[in-house]
């Protein structure tokens, strides 16, 4: 009485031959794009060989949260996907062309 073996069998092998199919489309897919403008500024702290370290000691433009990147203090808002460096003159609206790192 041949049971469930060759089933199990044939079920077995058809898993086997599929891994290697999920395996390679998994590999094809590209690494997710960066979501949020935090996001984008840690990619871009990390290009520069820098990290992105949140200040939580710092208070930031509008109550914003602020990180440091370098020498750099740097106001995000998420909402309004922008930024704010504080410089001498107080926070200004920047870009990332504009900071110094």
């Amino acid at each position: 009485d041949d049971g469930g073996d060759g089933k199990r069998d044939a079920a077995a092998a058809t898993r086997r031959m599929q891994a290697p199919q999920q395996q390679s489309s998994r590999r094809r897919m590209a690494p997710s794009a960066p979501t949020t403008l935090r996001d984008v500024l840690e990619e871009f702290a990390q290009e520069h060989g820098h990290a992105l370290t949140p200040r939580t000691d710092k208070k930031g433009f509008m109550d914003l949260p602020v990180y440091q990147v370098a020498d750099e203090l740097i106001a995000v808002d998420g909402r309004r996907e922008a930024m704010y460096r504080k410089t001498s003159e107080g926070w200004q609206a920047c870009s990332l062309q504009d900071l110094k790192v």
